[in-house]
């Protein structure tokens, strides 16, 4: 934003130049979102799951097996627990502008990636229905109330339990 202002040109203008010099983001939450991003495709990867990305602004970041994914990276707080915000109105990198996200419509798998650095340490892929404005997860507790979609592939055609 401070390139578009200092040069006068628009956002969009900043990053189109960016990618095509092969510059990433400086914004921190995108470069986290990105790393998830690529270490749940590696998960379901290595678990045969056929996964295709996306392009940033499309609805989704992932597809498996023709299922459509969105990717929520978590860190996790003192005492273990990890918190992920789902609100339906979102907004923009810069809050420009605000828009809906309904996660029940426009996807089948929430995958929520706790990191522990740049590694992951917990995934939960919960089918949408499961959708709320708050998640919070508890990995090293037995009675989190999602627990059983811990590294679950159930909902794979081709799986029936957790790995």
């Amino acid at each position: 934003m401070e390139l578009a202002q200092q040069f006068g040109i628009s956002v969009a203008t900043v990053k189109r130049h960016k990618k095509a010099l092969g510059l990433g983001s400086n914004c921190e939450r995108n470069n986290r979102g990105t790393l998830g991003e690529r270490l749940v495709a590696e998960y379901l990867t290595q678990h045969g799951v056929e996964v295709v990305t996306t392009r940033h602004s499309a609805a989704v970041d992932l597809w498996a097996d023709k299922l459509r994914v969105e990717v929520k990276v978590m860190t996790p707080r003192k005492g273990g627990a990890a918190q992920v915000r789902l609100p339906a109105l979102r907004g923009s990198n810069y809050n420009q502008y605000q828009y809906g996200k309904d996660y029940e419509r426009d996807a089948d798998i929430l995958a929520l990636a706790v990191l522990s650095g740049e590694a992951l340490s917990h995934l939960y892929l919960l089918p949408s229905a499961y959708w709320k404005p708050t998640i919070t997860v508890h990995p090293d507790s037995s009675f989190c109330p999602f627990r059983p979609f811990l590294n679950w592939l159930g909902w794979l055609p081709t799986q029936s339990q957790a790995v």
